[in-house]
């Protein structure tokens, strides 16, 4: 979690990935689009493939500071796969924080034999948790010829939490192809 793109200030220029807060003063978009301080800015372009995903998740951020990490990007390609724990390409996630969150990344996962269990955990959430604008969940696709699942695993691209109730705050889901 959390190995997508940072945010960086550098002499007013300041990049973020490919759906950034940055000037729009949010937090950031991937699959589903990161929260906003107000309805006066824009919130950053969804973007990448909901049934390919392989872009990593953008950072939020202000004018001024650099925001936390987006997700960051796992794929497999492989015969078979077996889910009986955690797959995760999260947001960052902090309790107590002074900056905008990043987006989920993506989670890619192509096989003959799919094995689940109810202990399995695919996630691309929104990074959230504290007071400021909650990025947006990422992208989440499974494709398997059969599945072998002994459980429900579960596979999730939520937006990240916020503690501040204002609607505008609060991110959208991004994608799940399953």
């Amino acid at each position: 979690s959390a190995f997508g793109y940072c945010g960086i200030v550098q002499s007013n220029s300041v990049w973020y990935g490919l759906g950034p807060g940055g000037t729009r003063r949010g937090a950031a978009s991937h699959g589903g689009t990161g929260g906003r301080i107000n309805t006066s800015y824009p919130a950053g372009e969804v973007y990448g493939c909901s049934n390919a995903p392989v872009q990593a998740g953008s950072s939020g951020a202000n004018d001024t500071t650099s925001g936390y990490a987006g997700g960051g990007v796992v794929r497999v390609e492989a015969r078979s796969i077996t889910c009986a724990g955690a797959i995760r390409a999260d947001g960052y996630y902090r309790v107590a924080n002074t900056m905008h969150f990043g987006s989920g990344g993506s989670v890619y996962l192509r096989c003959r034999h799919f094995t689940g269990t109810e202990t399995g955990l695919i996630t691309a959430d929104g990074g959230g948790g504290g007071n400021y604008p909650a990025g947006g969940g990422g992208r989440v696709a499974v494709w398997r010829a059969k599945d072998f699942s002994t459980g429900q695993a579960t596979a999730t691209a939520l937006a990240g939490k916020t503690t501040t109730a204002t609607a505008v705050y609060q991110g959208t889901e991004g994608t799940v192809v399953w």
